[in-house]
């Protein structure tokens, strides 16, 4: 599809026929920023399926089974965020960034704001709120998936600077994201097995979790760095949190019976 509408606008299409040509300035463009999105993509890769790869050759397949079924929850939140960055983000970083750089800390902190509503408020609702949400959506057997969605909910509130991710991106710097991608790809894959070596389970999972973080020293000094830092910002982090973690503990109180609740979709 894409081949046939490529021919088809070069021969059909009105206007300047286009050549094929060679651009040195263009060359220099691409492998100068592309060298470090390449690499990046394989580390980030590497650390978003390596949790799955170092457990499946330490736990049986039934926790397997339950990391698995909380690693599904919570990648709908993660996917959101993902989607948001690269679709909603990014692109208005990156004109931001060509046309208007002197804007560049206000329209940062705008998407920073509005990605913490989302994220910290869902993170902070299933924090508490687990073994409910499994309870509600599975029987018995499933239950020890909640503490480990709770666990993973925790660690997902270090794709908070996801939007600053987008900065290094937006701003001509990727090898910062390699950089990233790096610090995280090291702290999953030392900590994973010498959390499960001491703690078994909880502390492979707790390994994972502070991988999540690894990179916000990095995106702090980057924000400093380059005056993209706003305390309002930083402070209102924390209502979205509270809210959320309010409503994990309420949706516990509140919650109907879960046997109750699952005799109505059957």
């Amino acid at each position: 599809a894409c081949i046939s509408s490529t021919l088809l606008g070069h021969l059909l299409l009105p206007g300047h026929s286009n050549q094929l040509a060679w651009d040195r300035s263009a060359l220099r463009d691409i492998v100068g920023f592309g060298k470090w999105v390449f690499l990046s993509s394989i580390l980030g890769f590497m650390v978003i399926n390596g949790d799955r790869l170092l457990l499946s050759g330490m736990i049986d397949a039934q926790t397997m089974g339950l990391y698995t079924i909380a690693f599904l929850l919570i990648s709908a939140v993660q996917a959101v965020m993902t989607i948001m960055s690269m679709n909603l983000v990014f692109p208005a970083l990156s004109e931001v960034s060509r046309d208007r750089p002197h804007d560049m800390a206000t329209t940062a902190n705008k998407f920073q704001r509005f990605s913490d509503l989302f994220l910290l408020t869902t993170c902070g609702l299933i924090i508490p709120a687990g073994n409910s949400i499994v309870g509600l959506l599975y029987d018995s057997r499933y239950q020890g998936a909640g503490s480990m969605l709770s666990l993973l909910a925790l660690g997902t509130i270090g794709w908070r600077y996801q939007v600053i991710d987008q900065c290094y991106l937006a701003m001509g710097k990727p090898q910062l994201a390699t950089v990233i991608n790096m610090l995280r790809l090291l702290v999953l894959y030392v900590g994973v097995p010498l959390g499960f070596h001491y703690h078994e389970l909880i502390g492979a999972v707790s390994a994972i979790v502070a991988s999540q973080f690894a990179g916000w020293p990095a995106a702090i000094y980057f924000k400093h760095r380059y005056r993209l830092t706003n305390l309002k910002t930083d402070v209102f982090a924390f209502v979205p949190l509270s809210i959320g973690l309010l409503l994990g503990f309420a949706f516990n109180f509140a919650a109907p019976s879960k046997q109750a609740l699952r005799h109505l979709w059957e």
